[in-house]
């Protein structure tokens, strides 16, 4: 099994979002399948409310190096009352189907 990066969106309880990037296992490809490696890629904009959920991102901060990044932006509570089925749980982005 080989292992990638995954962008990762979790609201946390006191209030802040937190992206960062964790590992991944990649599937061994199936006897039709290959895999490609992608180095870069946009984010598609459907995505933009599960990664940002509401967050000011005018007001975020940024730690960490290299794959240790980890962004932290505050919600307001207002946004939060609406985000409470989200609260403490890391979301992965972008499509998870297997091309065909």
């Amino acid at each position: 099994m080989e292992t990638s990066l995954g962008l990762r969106s979790l609201v946390k309880q006191d209030g802040a979002l937190e992206l960062s990037l964790a590992q991944v296992t990649v599937s061994p490809p199936e006897d039709d399948e290959v895999i490609v490696r992608v180095e870069a890629t946009p984010i598609n904009p459907s995505d933009l409310g599960l990664l940002l959920a509401g967050g000011d991102v005018s007001s975020a901060k940024v730690s960490g190096k290299g794959s240790q990044t980890v962004v932290t932006a505050p919600i307001a509570p207002a946004v939060m009352r609406a985000l409470v089925a989200r609260i403490g749980k890391s979301m992965a982005l972008g499509l998870k189907e297997r091309a065909w």
